[in-house]
């Protein structure tokens, strides 16, 4: 599977709910979403309040100039217990996450 092409067709909906499972997943922040911070990305929830998030793995993003994977220089672990390694996340960017499990995440 080509997860660096991919072509959505019809509305697009203001929030989706990604069904996540184990390993690397692709998501893309909603225009108004709450999360501003790495550390929020790295502390999303399912709906049973549960750490989606494997800590020990980084945050990487697709840099649509250079067409290249850029990755964190912090894993998660970091990015959330020390702000100083903490950055800004944007919406409408493409983030890959790794999950633990399969999980639910709506959009916030």
């Amino acid at each position: 599977m080509d997860f660096d092409r991919w072509t959505w067709v019809g509305k697009v909906p203001e929030r989706v709910t990604f069904e996540l499972k184990p390993g690397a997943n692709y998501i893309v922040l909603p225009l108004d979403t709450t999360i501003k911070k790495a550390s929020q990305l790295c502390d999303i929830r399912d709906q049973n309040g549960n750490q989606i998030i494997d800590q020990n793995q980084f945050i990487v993003w697709w840099d649509a100039t250079t067409q290249e994977r850029i990755k964190s220089s912090r894993r998660c672990l970091h990015i959330v217990q020390y702000p100083q390694f903490d950055f800004d996340v944007n919406p409408g960017h493409i983030y890959l996450i790794f999950v633990q499990r399969d999980a639910s995440w709506k959009q916030i």
